[in-house]
């Protein structure tokens, strides 16, 4: 019949070249996710038009409050 295929089991212990390649995934991984979480930190340093207003919209409910305060001393 048919030729018989059979697979090789590697045990990753003792496996010196599979465990290398295992440490280099894990230390990539981490260094992705590192990188990852400091994009949000370094993303954007110039203020979009909406978050100008949004300033704006704060410095104004500010004025009114100090307008009112003053109002009811």
């Amino acid at each position: 019949m048919g030729q018989r295929i059979t697979a090789k089991v590697v045990d990753w212990k003792t496996d010196k070249t599979l465990r290398d390649v295992m440490k280099t995934w894990k230390k990539l991984i981490l260094v992705a996710c590192v990188l990852t979480m400091l994009i949000p930190a370094f993303g954007c340093s110039e203020e979009g038009p909406m978050e100008k207003a949004g300033k704006q919209l704060d410095q104004a409910a500010d004025d009114a409050a100090d307008a009112a305060k003053k109002v009811f001393e």
